[in-house]
């Protein structure tokens, strides 16, 4: 099993998703839904509440957790076994008295499911913190592959792989090349029946070969689909905070040209005091002390029936409050995005990195990264839609099973001794593997039907 762990901010957006697919109108997607401390499984509604409970914690930015967890194209997984996983995963993070929702979705080729959990309790309002959370996921994956006999996926957490070599259905001598081992007797095999020994041999290799590169390739396309959907993200994110920042720019800049003569070095001084002093000094500052960032607007006013005038500043010092407002949301964006950009240009090290706070400064950079972001997922895309199309030309993996497993059963003890000679050490334990999950299957039905 692979988890994937992000926060969220909206969680009508990301319910929406989970329960309509990116176009809006996927709703075949969703195979089963539950919830926890929640009174729907809806899962738009269950957004809706769950907005309205974290609305008593004001601080909190992102009060929303997502977790994807997706399960092994060969692991046979219902519904009670995927709940399970996921109420593991919630208690071990801490999250059991927390609203959450389950999604299992029937859009790929591997099981998956999304929890949308609010990282705000319900009753006491605290903000649950994520740190070191993806450890915490990894622990109980693989805890939860052991105990349920899934496919252990490799990494820091996962245990050694063994190789076993011996068929089940045979002593352990009987692995030793027949060229090994004393003659049984005179044995003259008739011409036909070699003819029809070699070629089931090389059959049942042929069916190897092609069982292997099904597996092969299934895992791959997980891979892949991970890759996709984190370029996905990737691309969504800085192209979505990349427009923020634009627009608080332009708002801020309107804002200043009723506050300043000079409003572009009036916002070049702002963010000069932000980047040496901090970002609340310069907010402070452009809203009680605006005379520091530049000479003020001013407005000609009249005195003593029109015979003397007289500039007036009181406009541009009102105005200089609500700029100030506009200017904190300009320096919270744009701090986004240089953390976006930051993170884009380490998995991009050929482009430079953009680290300044001038207004529009970085646009080229900006762009650039937006493109090379779009360019990521095109490529994962179409190595996603490669392997699909190589899939479909070949046969499934459960049938592949089937046929190897028959044509075990239909060799002779000659020609099992023979196979065995001819086949290499890991196409052994692949057979092996095989037979032991077909025949764990056969008599999992048998078992449901006598009972």
């Amino acid at each position: 099993m692979i988890g994937m762990s992000s926060s969220a901010k909206s969680f009508g957006a990301l319910a929406h998703y989970l329960a309509n697919g990116r176009s809006g109108n996927e709703p075949e997607r969703v195979a089963w839904s539950a919830s926890r401390n929640l009174p729907t499984n809806e899962p738009e509604l269950a957004g809706k509440i769950m907005r309205a409970t974290a609305s008593q914690n004001v601080r909190v930015a992102q009060p929303g957790y997502h977790v994807a967890l997706s399960f092994d194209p060969g692991d046979a997984v219902d519904r009670a076994t995927m709940e399970r996983v996921a109420d593991r995963t919630i208690a071990a993070l801490g999250l059991t008295g927390h609203q959450a929702l389950i999604v299992c979705h029937q859009d790929r080729d591997h099981p998956h499911m999304h929890l949308l959990i609010n990282r705000v309790h319900p009753e006491t309002g605290r903000v649950w913190n994520r740190w070191q959370d993806r450890a915490v996921i990894q622990k109980v994956l693989r805890e939860e592959e052991i105990a349920l006999g899934l496919r252990v996926t490799p990494g820091r957490l996962g245990p050694p792989e063994r190789t076993q070599l011996e068929f089940g259905f045979a002593d352990k001598a009987s692995l030793e090349p027949i060229n090994n081992r004393e003659p049984e007797g005179p044995h003259r095999p008739e011409p036909t029946s070699t003819h029809r020994k070699l070629s089931r041999t090389d059959e049942l290799k042929a069916e190897l070969d092609s069982y292997t590169r099904v597996v092969d390739l299934n895992r791959e396309q997980y891979k892949i689909h991970l890759e996709v959907d984190a370029a996905r993200v990737g691309y969504r994110e800085l192209h979505e905070t990349a427009d923020r920042a634009r627009a608080a720019d332009a708002a801020f800049q309107t804002t200043l040209a009723g506050v300043y003569r000079d409003p572009v070095e009036a916002a070049r001084r702002f963010i000069v005091l932000a980047q040496t002093q901090g970002h609340a000094t310069a907010v402070a500052t452009l809203r009680e002390r605006p005379q520091e960032f530049g000479s003020l607007a001013t407005v000609a006013m009249s005195r003593r029936f029109g015979l003397q005038r007289h500039d007036d500043e009181s406009l541009a010092r009102n105005a200089a409050v609500g700029a100030s407002s506009k200017g904190r949301d300009f320096l919270d964006a744009t701090e986004r995005l240089r953390t976006i950009t930051a993170a884009a240009n380490e998995r991009r090290p050929r482009i430079a990195s953009g680290k300044s706070l001038e207004p529009l400064s970085g646009q080229a950079n900006n762009q650039s990264l937006i493109t090379a972001a779009r360019s990521e997922l095109d490529r994962a895309n179409s190595k996603e839609a490669a392997i699909r199309r190589e899939l479909t030309s070949l046969p499934r993996q459960g049938e592949l099973e089937r046929r190897i497993v028959g044509l075990l059963e239909r060799m002779s003890p000659h020609e099992v001794r023979r196979l065995r000679a001819a086949l290499s050490p890991p196409q052994v334990a692949l057979t092996l593997k095989i037979k032991r999950a077909i025949r764990d299957a056969v008599l999992g039905r048998d078992e449901m039907h006598h009972a």
